[in-house]
């Protein structure tokens, strides 16, 4: 994964079920016990975790890119990371 990417304050645990939407936008997140400063591809890398198939959510995968950015690269290496680290 990057090292050098910059840092940002970030949620670190964005899903659908922690979002409060009104009408068209959002009008908060919920939930902020993860938070902290994290590299820019983290909101993504984490915000994938907490999808499956079949489970209401799926057209948060057509969004997610869009609104935070696409890191295909450090989301791969998460994914062979995390069952080890948790």
């Amino acid at each position: 994964m990057e090292t050098s990417t910059p840092k940002y304050h970030g949620h670190s645990d964005v899903s659908s079920t922690r979002s409060s939407a009104g009408q068209v936008k959002i009008t908060g997140l919920i939930d902020w016990e993860m938070c902290g400063y994290y590299p820019e591809y983290w909101e993504y890398v984490k915000a994938l975790h907490t999808v499956g198939p079949g489970n209401g959510f799926d057209d948060w995968w057509a969004y997610l890119p869009a609104s935070i950015g696409v890191w295909p690269k450090e989301y791969s290496v998460d994914m062979l990371v995390s069952p080890w680290v948790g």
